[in-house]
């Protein structure tokens, strides 16, 4: 059987909430995300997604990226880091089903880290990355925590990430690469 991408793309649009999550719609293009647990290619997703375009509906699982609750992740990050300070690059941070906190870092060795959560988190376990656990949006989004140069590189500057305070956290990479 032959399958092909076919991409459309609208304006984008706030979402309207409803009864059971949110709906994006934008000129021909209906976005529904319904919070309930769904699983994709093995890896479970905190919503169900039904695209609608032409008539036909698309369905299938999303997640929001995990970076987009960074700056609250920052103190179980922090204390995965301080058990490998070498290991600054954050491929991932979010709640698992168990409540726990989940901190994957990378940059030279890769772990995994399990920490409560709350702002005095305390770290629960922490070993070599298990490749056999798929966490959805994993390598979506790479930070970098300071101190530090930028680590752009040649490539670019990466931009940086400031707490509310104006403090100098990290940097925002590019999971593309160059």
């Amino acid at each position: 059987m032959h399958s092909s991408i076919v991409t459309k793309s609208a304006v984008w649009t706030p979402p309207q909430t409803t009864d059971s999550g949110y709906r994006l719609i934008a000129g021909e293009i209906t976005l529904d995300l319904v919070e309930e647990a769904c699983t994709t290619d093995g890896i479970p997703y905190p919503m169900r997604a039904s695209v609608s375009y032409g008539g036909q509906a698309y369905p299938g699982c999303a997640a929001m990226r995990w970076d987009h609750q960074l700056i609250a992740l920052m103190p179980q990050i922090d204390a995965c880091i301080a058990r490998s300070p070498g290991t600054r690059w954050v491929t991932y941070a979010g709640r698992q089903g168990d409540g726990n906190m989940l901190v994957r870092l990378s940059g030279g060795n890769a772990f995994d880290c399990t920490v409560t959560p709350g702002n005095m988190p305390e770290v629960i376990s922490f070993g070599p990355r298990s490749e056999t656990l798929a966490v959805a949006t994993d390598h979506a989004a790479l930070f970098v925590r300071g101190p530090g140069d930028n680590p752009g590189g040649l490539c670019y500057d990466a931009p940086e990430v400031r707490g509310a305070d104006g403090a100098l956290l990290g940097w925002m990479m590019d999971p593309m690469g160059c």
